[in-house]
């Protein structure tokens, strides 16, 4: 049973923090922003030229990101402390959950704005590129999930 929790658990940091790390890139101290700008140049292979003209548009939403992630940071909070409030009723839970799914959807809507803005800097083989490394997040997250599923079968 301890074994169930914690794989519960991580699964659940795991996951929100993917849900999370768009939105939570927008404050992130300077030398983060730096470590994940040359991560993409680098895996990417892009010019200092293509990096310019994505900052300049990362800057551009720099206001629309950060109220996305204050809301966020706000909305979890409220679904946290309805999920581990002891009378906790189901439809306050699904009211928080919901609070948090509409932030989510803004957050995506902005980030949509920002890939048809990024996309076109990138080369078609960086796009292609891009694509790959997409697929390769959702097929490790696919793999954590089946196993953390088995795990929890076998107990």
């Amino acid at each position: 049973m301890k074994r169930f929790l914690i794989v519960t658990m991580a699964a659940a940091i795991t996951a929100s923090g993917f849900t999370v790390l768009p939105s939570h890139a927008a404050e992130t101290a300077p030398a983060r922003r730096a470590a994940f700008a040359e991560k993409a140049k680098e895996k990417l292979n892009l010019t200092d030229e293509q990096l310019r003209q994505i900052k300049s548009e990362v800057v551009v939403q720099k206001e629309s990101l950060a109220d996305i992630m204050k809301r966020m940071k706000s909305a979890k909070a409220i679904l946290r402390d309805a999920i581990q409030k002891s009378d906790a009723t189901e439809t306050e839970i699904r009211a928080a959950a919901a609070k948090v799914a509409i932030v989510e959807a803004d957050a995506a809507v902005l980030r949509a704005k920002l890939y048809g803005k990024i996309n076109p800097i990138l080369t078609s083989d960086q796009q292609a590129t891009l694509k790959e490394l997409n697929s390769s997040a959702d097929e490790l997250i696919t793999q954590m999930i089946s196993r953390i599923g088995g795990k929890v079968g076998r107990e």
